[in-house]
């Protein structure tokens, strides 16, 4: 979640894509302020920001069930299941 990542990437300089939680007045809804990004909708987000073609090799990580989808259009997959 961008909460708890954000301050992280920045200081790395990593890009985040991440699932943001809807804030209202302040306050955190409960809900998410877009899609979900799970499943085919990590691949959408990956293509809104990057020019796959532009890559020699794409490398992707996952760890979820989640992550199927975007680990397909990587040249190297790593999946990694946490118990």
């Amino acid at each position: 979640m961008e909460n708890w990542l954000k301050k992280w990437c920045k200081k790395y300089n990593i890009d985040l894509i991440v699932t943001c939680l809807e804030i209202k007045n302040g306050k955190l809804t409960g809900k998410f302020s877009a899609k979900y990004c799970h499943g085919i909708e990590k691949v959408n987000r990956i293509k809104q920001c990057y020019n796959l073609s532009e890559y020699s090799i794409i490398f992707a990580y996952g760890d979820s069930s989640g992550d199927k989808e975007m680990l397909s259009i990587a040249d190297k997959r790593y999946n990694k299941k946490f118990h």
